[in-house]
């Protein structure tokens, strides 16, 4: 290479048009509209932003993250972000429906408005709709909830509880238990047992 010649970064930045006017903000990254709004990625942060470029989600939350982890309850829809490394949802107007204090959230056994969360790798459940920490996490292994009552595991037995939190049948059999009308099915000694379960 001679002396003169020089290396360039080349840095593409990516645009919202509005009216025919480019905005004058650049990204790193504008992904595919989901639910109305646009992901969008700026010095390896993420937020969202409207069909017309203006940032609903603030552009602060960590990029390991796919536009299809949202859920909806109701009307209202909750994308499942990271920030700092712990994770919480936002709303799509982006205000935050669950702090971001958990290492964990199983998005898929969301059930009856309760979503399982964790910390120190134990699992209980937080309410979405209000926020708040519904089942404290003391759990090693929780499912999803089925007419007011979850599945839970602790020191590989499971047992059950109700949405309040009270357990319902022991923790003590050997699979994942569930309710069927007024029956527990339960796993015990290679045996499926059926009976009332209160």
């Amino acid at each position: 290479m001679a002396s003169n010649e020089k290396n360039f970064d080349v840095v593409r930045r990516y645009h919202f048009r509005k009216n025919g006017v480019v905005d004058s903000q650049g990204y790193d990254w504008i992904g595919e509209a989901r639910y109305g709004l646009y992901p969008v990625e700026l010095d390896g942060k993420l937020g969202f932003a409207d069909n017309n470029g203006k940032i609903v989600i603030p552009v602060i939350y960590n990029t390991e993250y796919h536009i299809n982890n949202t859920i909806q309850i109701g009307n209202e829809e909750f994308f499942n972000l990271r920030k700092n490394g712990l994770y919480g949802l936002v709303r799509h107007d982006g205000t935050v429906a669950v702090d971001f204090c958990f290492e964990g959230i199983h998005l898929d056994k969301l059930s009856e408005g309760l979503i399982p969360v964790s910390i120190n790798r134990k699992w209980g459940f937080v309410n979405v709709k209000t926020g708040k920490t519904q089942i404290k996490p003391e759990y090693d292994e929780v499912g999803p909830f089925r007419g007011g009552f979850a599945p839970v595991c602790l020191n590989h037995k499971w047992g059950m509880i109700s949405s309040n939190g009270i357990l319902v049948l022991e923790v003590k059999y050997l699979l994942e238990s569930y309710f069927e009308d007024d029956f527990a099915i339960v796993f015990e000694g290679g045996i499926c047992r059926r009976g009332p379960w209160n």
